[in-house]
């Protein structure tokens, strides 16, 4: 299977799903968190480093440890030579006397090396219920975040409206303060593969206790979601259907057109998908350390280096296993996967939206750093192309005093300055669908005036021209993706719901309708004219 890279080679479908099943039986006895776990805290204590570190960043440490201490820099010099500069270090974040960020610049290594040094030493704890929150298992932590007197916790069961038959029903936790009306949203998404929403708990505690109203999503196949998942494919859609559950079973607390979605890593995808399929929805998008690409990392993850990697140390087995496990849901290996992989290449859908506020979020330290780099940079260069400054980056890097590494760390939490002030006071405006423009669909798109859905929602993209009057429409599909027999369909919503007719390439397609919603199918390369039927005919 692994060298099976091209369409003109024979397809084996049998083999093909004998591997992407074994590898789910792996990744489930292997976990991401478990290999996340593994990586971070070693079963030895690693010794600390002694000489202190060559770059500017521990000198700058020597010299506010002297200032703070009131001696000067010479004998704080020589208090923490006999300490061993790795030992002063942790023995200050133990204590709580600095923090993480401070000591992981003045250590002068990778934000990983600094958490085994942590976690061996005692410095930092991870508990097990932390490690229980990870991988999607009861535990006591959960248990006190819920029972916060001060807000509501509950499980919510919604339909979705891709595959409802089948990925009936799905499940999202909500959080809010009983007292607060008409509160903004912030959607929080969580990180890994498949992953689970209990790791946002802490979050949506902390934001609801603001006068939030706070969502976590269980897409499908997750915490006892239906379905299976389809590695960011239309499962993106299940976090906007809980959101429109939610604005119809809770309306009084919630004010469903001040909505954010945050999110870590997957999570961060997550944002980053919500951002170009629903480009009128989200007053605010935050994605931390998120991928616009999936295709460097599943490349990585079926490269003779990770079939190394799996036999050496199968206790870190987990992040390849889990990569894997998304590459086979998006149809890795299958015919027709350059265009699956087409669809999930958000980053071709970089000008959907100039109208959210929208923060990207990494570290210099990051090992996909030079990719967020660049596809978060085109995101702000197709925004600027656009008019709109309305795409921020954040990337930190050594010696910053906040840094946002790709691990749960209260760094992350303190960006919250960054956009909720601005969503509590009401002042980023709501986004409003320009009346005319250039959109690209990858696999689907949603907007409050028109829908949009190439083939079966994940396996089609294409580049769509419209222009938006109060009774008519007029779109111009240009495919992007390879196959020419994928259809999509159209639905057009009627302000007035007038009698509404449908031209495609200048011949009549549907009868004049008055329903709410005007649908038709199309070719990736049709004009289609919506209109009041003795206009649709000029």
């Amino acid at each position: 299977m692994q060298g099976r890279t091209t369409l003109e080679q024979a397809f084996d479908e049998k083999a093909w799903r004998a591997a992407a099943e074994e590898n789910r039986r792996l990744s489930d006895e292997q976990t991401l968190e478990a290999a996340n776990v593994n990586i971070t805290v070693p079963d030895k204590p690693i010794e600390p480093p002694r000489e202190i570190p060559g770059g500017g960043h521990a000198e700058a440490f020597l010299r506010r440890e002297a200032e703070r201490d009131g001696v000067s820099l010479a004998d704080k010099r020589r208090e923490v030579e006999a300490a061993g500069f790795g030992a002063y270090v942790l023995d200050g974040l133990k204590r709580g006397r600095i923090g993480f960020t401070e000591a992981w610049n003045a250590l002068e290594t990778s934000f990983i090396e600094v958490l085994r040094l942590a976690y061996s030493n005692g410095a930092t704890e991870l508990t097990p219920d932390d490690i229980a929150m990870f991988t999607g298992r009861p535990n006591k932590l959960a248990e006190t975040i819920r029972s916060d007197p001060r807000l509501v916790f509950r499980e919510i069961a919604f339909t979705p409206s891709f595959d409802p038959d089948g990925a009936s029903p799905q499940f999202a936790e909500i959080a809010y303060d009983p007292q607060v009306r008409n509160a903004p949203v912030v959607i929080c998404q969580h990180g890994g593969y498949p992953g689970s929403r209990l790791m946002e708990l802490g979050t949506m505690r902390r934001l609801a206790a603001q006068g939030v109203f706070a969502i976590a999503v269980s897409k499908r196949g997750r915490d006892g979601s239906a379905g299976r998942p389809d590695a960011w494919g239309t499962e993106t859609a299940d976090i906007v259907d809980a959101l429109d559950h939610c604005a119809r079973h809770y309306a009084d607390h919630l004010d469903p057109t001040n909505v954010t979605v945050r999110g870590g890593s997957g999570g961060g995808l997550d944002a980053i998908s919500l951002l170009v399929r629903y480009p009128d929805r989200f007053r605010c998008v935050v994605a931390f350390f998120g991928y616009a690409e999936l295709i460097p990392m599943i490349e990585q993850a079926f490269s003779p280096q990770a079939d190394a990697l799996l036999k050496a140390d199968p206790r870190t087995a987990g992040s390849i296993r889990a990569v894997r496990r998304f590459a086979y849901d998006s149809g890795y290996g299958r015919p027709g996967y350059p265009d699956r992989r087409l669809a999930r290449t958000l980053t071709l859908a970089a000008e959907t939206n100039p109208y959210a506020q929208v923060h990207f979020v990494w570290d210099e330290d990051d090992p996909l750093s030079p990719m967020m780099d660049r596809w978060f940079e085109e995101f702000r260069a197709a925004a600027e192309r656009m008019g709109s400054r309305n795409v921020h980056l954040h990337r930190s890097r050594r010696g910053d005093t906040l840094r946002y590494p790709h691990w749960m760390v209260p760094d992350n939490d303190a960006f919250d300055r960054f956009y909720l002030p601005a969503i509590l006071s009401r002042t980023v405006p709501a986004p409003v669908l320009a009346p005319a423009g250039v959109l690209t669909v990858p696999g689907f798109l949603k907007t409050r005036r028109f829908e949009i859905v190439l083939g079966a929602g994940d396996d089609a993209v294409a580049r769509v021209g419209y222009e938006l009057g109060v009774d008519e429409g007029t779109f111009h599909f240009r495919r992007l993706s390879s196959d020419p027999a994928v259809r999509g369909v159209l639905r057009f919503r009627s302000l007035r719901r007038r009698p509404l007719a449908v031209r495609i390439n200048g011949t009549l397609a549907a009868e004049p309708s008055t329903r709410e919603w005007v649908e038709c199918g199309v070719g990736l390369d049709d004009s289609v004219v919506i209109g009041v039927h003795d206009r649709a005919g000029a």
